[in-house]
């Protein structure tokens, strides 16, 4: 009996030394086999086709440590992976049975699941029903009749719904599966691949190190006594490998709040439109923290939580309550830095299903290039692009902040 124990203790020990070191190399990694494992465990049913069961439990705000690719936490997602075709290479095809939401904003994406990249989609303005109202969307490979079809050599499917700023807790939309045939596919034929875009050393290094040369521009901006040393970079959705939204456009600010410090962010928003709207203006804005090694998020703020149309400020630091109450008494929104091992990441969101986005609005972040691991950072800053539209931030010692002292940018 003790020697079973030593046993079980031993094996014990193994997995945690081996997850703490996993967790060291590739944070971003463990929380996707992670969240993989809890969807895999939380799967029900699958006969006769139905697939409803296998969809993902909804990633809000209850469980956005435990998410990779950076949620939104004032959104509600829901994931399946699906087997593109049977063990001969006869392809499925599925049909998803979903309601209009009642939500700023709704929409259906298919992405390639063994690499993240965006297939296809629909979004509320495209879906041509009202909340409530019913949907039919046919998924597979290219043939007559498929509304989301996926190209030649996909062998592992993902649909994201995403419903931003729902109201109530509304069910999973029905999906049922079907052979070449036609026919149920018996068993759901659900997988869930890690995208290569996380399994890949050589794209993992990638973004260390764009990441460590933001860090290091930030460092020459504060030593030449710049007042506003963090600085924010475009990234469109088809470069983003994280299951990005097709209708967002990201700006993005790495920063290192700690030491004794705090970060102050100011952020101009631009006009929000109603969907269906020809006005200039976005249909959904947000700023949200996560972690540079995590992909995880840690909290975000909406656009019903800052002022549109005017310039939101916020302040990032530690959780303290009397930072909050600092923060809240300058008119600021506070952001918890979170248990995150390494540097920050600020990620402002700018939706809008229009091209171009915000109906052409010059705040649109949209207007500056695409950020490149090898392009100058000094062309790709924003800054450059949008003047005093970018938003922008600098580091003020938490001593003189809780003291009144510094200003935002």
């Amino acid at each position: 009996m003790i020697t079973l124990l030593r046993r079980a203790i031993l094996v014990l020990a193994v997995v945690l030394a081996a997850g703490a070191i996993a967790y060291a190399w590739n944070p971003a990694l463990v929380l996707a086999a992670s969240f993989r494992a809890a969807w895999w465990i939380g799967t029900a049913g699958g006969e006769g086709g139905e697939c409803t069961g296998h969809w993902s439990p909804p990633i809000d705000a209850r469980m956005p440590y435990l998410v990779p690719f950076y949620p939104e936490t004032r959104a509600s997602y829901r994931v399946i992976g699906l087997a593109a075709a049977d063990d001969a290479g006869r392809p499925y095809t599925y049909r998803l049975d979903g309601i209009g939401r009642a939500a700023r904003y709704h929409s259906v994406h298919l992405y390639d699941g063994g690499s993240g990249d965006f297939i296809a989609g629909r979004s509320d303005e495209t879906l041509g029903v009202g909340a409530g109202e019913p949907f039919t969307l046919r998924i597979g490979a290219a043939q007559t009749g498929i509304d989301l079809a996926a190209p030649p050599g996909v062998t592992a499917l993902a649909l994201v719904e995403r419903i931003y700023l729902g109201e109530g807790d509304e069910a999973a939309p029905r999906l049922s599966a079907f052979d070449a045939d036609g026919a149920p596919a018996g068993d759901c034929p659900s997988v869930l691949p890690i995208p290569a875009s996380l399994r890949d050393p050589a794209r993992t290094a990638e973004r260390q190190r764009s990441f460590a040369r933001i860090a290091g521009r930030e460092s020459d901006l504060i030593g030449a006594g710049d007042a506003a040393p963090i600085r924010f970079y475009a990234l469109h959705a088809g470069s983003v490998p994280f299951f990005a939204n097709p209708d967002v456009v990201y700006g993005f600010a790495t920063l290192d709040p700690g030491d004794g410090r705090v970060a102050l962010v100011s952020v101009p928003l631009p006009p929000l439109r109603a969907a269906g709207s020809q006005m200039t203006g976005f249909r959904y804005l947000s700023a949200c923290l996560g972690g540079e090694r995590e992909t995880s998020t840690s909290a975000c703020l909406s656009d019903t939580e800052m002022p549109a149309g005017g310039v939101a400020k916020l302040v990032i630091g530690g959780d303290d309550e009397a930072l909050r109450a600092a923060a809240a008494a300058r008119g600021a929104a506070f952001l918890d830095t979170g248990w995150f091992t390494g540097r920050r990441v600020l990620i402002v969101r700018q939706l809008d299903t229009r091209n171009p986005p915000g109906g052409g609005d010059p705040a649109a972040y949209a207007v500056a290039p695409d950020f490149t691991a090898a392009a100058p950072l000094d062309a790709l800053d924003l800054s450059a692009h949008l003047g005093a539209a970018a938003p922008r931030g600098a580091y003020c010692a938490t001593a003189a902040f809780l003291s009144g002292g510094c200003v935002f940018p």
